[in-house]
């Protein structure tokens, strides 16, 4: 309530408190809650439902990826939904909240880019096109697009994951397409 009162209201104080990188990160989560209020009418249930269901969808999307890449063992696929932790940090309106959503999103991406057998209209789609010296439309976003977005996100809301996500991606690429 504070941040919408500044900022209709008292619109030097919203600035100061948003004056350096370091408040403007934390403060995504209060844009959020913003939005949320504005949508629910400044009801906190409602806000925790809004919120708790997008990050459900990236709980999904990383259950998929799961499942994918363990066929034989459900028990992996379905600890992304009961685990005490995810329970816990995705319950409310956090940042890590938000982390989780956009890490589960970046990886079913990831997997799919690593894999393009998992979207053979896609690549028959974009080698027609390529082989016809035209470019692929946009209509057909490459998840390459998808996982640089969701990667600038997640390094918005937590440069420290983004930086160690690097590696792992690159040593995930590495494990599909050896040398």
């Amino acid at each position: 309530f504070l941040y919408r009162h500044r900022l209709f209201s008292e619109f030097h104080l919203f600035l100061s408190d948003n004056s350096t990188w370091t408040y403007i990160t934390h403060n995504g989560i209060v844009y959020v809650q913003m939005l949320l209020d504005l949508l629910s009418g400044d009801d906190m249930y409602i806000n925790t439902l809004l919120f708790s269901f997008p990050v459900f969808l990236g709980n999904v999307a990383l259950f998929r990826v799961f499942r994918r890449r363990f066929p034989d063992d459900s028990l992996a696929a379905t600890a992304v939904f009961w685990l005490p932790s995810v329970l816990f940090w995705t319950g409310c309106i956090y940042r890590e909240g938000m982390l989780f959503l956009l890490l589960g999103f970046l990886f079913y991406h990831l997997d799919h880019l690593f894999n393009p057998s998992l979207n053979p209209n896609l690549n028959h789609h974009i080698t027609a096109r390529i082989g016809s010296g035209l470019r692929p439309s946009p209509a057909h976003p490459h998840p390459l697009y998808y996982s640089i977005i969701l990667f600038l996100l997640i390094a918005y809301f937590r440069l420290a994951v983004a930086v160690m996500l690097i590696p792992a991606v690159l040593v995930w690429r590495w494990m599909e397409y050896p040398i």
